[in-house]
């Protein structure tokens, strides 16, 4: 006789290893195991700032994404006020997209597969690097073909997966940023120079916007069924 799990054991397990997930990536933040995480958050964070580079009327020059966990969006144009924080704010809200659209499984597709075009379209019109390149594509490939070819389950768990971690490194890298603000330009620094709050000021919104939203995100999924 198959062993089926029900509906609730299913949920235990699942956040079981949601928990063994993020306590993981808690203890070896610094590790390969949340690498390739932290770098599709780079390319989540360089995008937003992309995206809305061409919603405020401006064009994308050139966009780097590097093995150091770096990146960078050169623009021309656009408004600098909405730029300089979609990159914290936009990552943020996609990493919540990612784990939300597993409510529905079409709508899950439906995030996927823009996500793919999305990184699709940034590989022919603006990564030029070798590096930035095969990561852009592979993160293409695994949206592409995790509703298509992964058990329900496991295509769920690793939207889940990777929504919280996303969200996770948002606050992290908010927290270094508001250490290194003085030594390096951030986009805290950027919103200073133009609105004459200080960075640290920025960085403490942001910081406070990504703690509730990923609050909210595990609070709703906890509720949930």
């Amino acid at each position: 006789m198959a062993f089926r799990l029900s509906s609730k054991g299913k949920k235990l397990t699942e956040i079981f290893l949601l928990t063994a997930v993020i306590t993981a990536a808690f203890f070896f933040w610094n590790s390969f195991f949340t690498f390739p995480v932290k770098l599709l958050v780079v390319l989540l964070h360089e995008s937003c700032h992309g995206i809305m580079t061409l919603l405020t009327g401006g064009s994308i020059v050139e966009m780097q994404i590097t093995y150091q966990l770096g990146g960078c969006c050169v623009s021309k144009g656009g408004n600098p006020l909405f730029i300089a924080p979609a990159g914290y704010i936009g990552s943020a809200l996609l990493g919540g997209l990612i784990f939300l659209s597993t409510k529905n499984f079409r709508f899950s597709t439906t995030v996927c597969n823009v996500l793919s075009l999305v990184f699709l379209l940034l590989v022919i019109l603006y990564i030029k690097t070798i590096f930035g390149i095969l990561f852009t594509l592979g993160f293409c490939v695994l949206f592409f073909l995790s509703p298509r070819f992964l058990p329900k389950f496991l295509h769920f768990f690793l939207l889940r997966a990777i929504g919280l971690i996303s969200c996770f490194y948002v606050i992290v890298d908010i927290k270094e940023d508001l250490l290194t603000s003085g030594s390096r330009q951030t986009d805290a620094s950027l919103m200073a120079s133009m609105t004459h709050f200080p960075a640290m000021g920025w960085g403490i919104v942001m910081f406070l916007i990504s703690i509730v939203l990923t609050v909210l995100l595990l609070r709703d999924y906890l509720k949930k069924g």
